[in-house]
C-alpha cells in the first residue's frame, strides 16, 4: 500500500513540474517574441493580461480558426509600433504603414484588430484583452499610430 501512495506522490510532483516548467517556457517566449528594436521605448505596457485571440485560419501550433484561443498576452505601444506577442511567438504588429484597429468596448476591454503577413497570403487577427486602462490605449494609439477606434474599415480615423 505504501508504494502506492508514494507512486501517487511522485506522479503529482511530475505533473506539476511539468506544469511549472512549461508555464515558464511560455512566458519567457512570450517575453522574447516582444522584445523591441534598439532605441524604441514603451509608452504603455501590460504583461500576462488574460486575452481571447481569434483568427480566419489556422496557424501551424498557433491559434486554430473558428475557436476562442485563450492565452496570457504582453501588449507593448511605442511611437513606432503596437506589439502583441503570446506563448506561440508575435501575433500582431501594427505599424503607421499597416491597417489596424485599436478600440475600447466596454470598460476594461480591449479589442485590437489587424493582419498578420504569410507566404500564402494575410491572417486577420482579432484580439481582445482585459485592460483596466483600456480607453487610453485606444486613444495613445490613435495618436500615434494613426489606428481606427472604429471597427468600420472605412470609419475617420479619430
Amino acid at each position: 500500500m505504501l508504494d502506492w501512495i508514494l507512486a501517487l506522490v511522485m506522479v503529482i510532483a511530475c505533473a506539476a513540474g511539468a506544469n511549472a516548467a512549461l508555464r515558464f517556457a511560455r512566458k519567457k517566449r512570450r517575453r522574447a517574441s516582444g522584445k523591441l528594436p534598439a532605441g524604441e521605448a514603451p509608452v504603455l505596457q501590460q504583461v500576462d493580461i488574460p486575452s481571447r485571440v481569434y483568427v480566419d485560419r489556422t496557424v501551424l501550433a498557433g491559434p486554430v480558426a473558428g475557436k476562442i484561443n485563450n492565452m496570457a498576452a504582453d501588449i507593448i505601444l511605442t511611437e513606432k509600433r503596437l506589439v502583441v506577442s503570446t506563448h506561440q511567438g508575435k501575433l500582431l504588429e501594427i505599424t503607421p504603414q499597416t491597417e489596424g484597429s485599436v478600440r475600447c468596448t466596454g470598460p476594461g476591454r480591449l479589442v485590437i484588430e489587424g493582419s498578420k503577413p504569410r507566404a500564402d497570403g494575410e491572417i486577420l487577427v482579432r484580439v481582445e484583452a482585459l485592460v483596466a486602462t483600456a480607453e487610453t490605449w485606444s486613444q495613445r494609439s490613435a495618436e500615434l499610430l494613426g489606428t481606427r477606434r472604429s471597427a468600420i474599415p472605412g470609419a475617420p480615423r479619430v
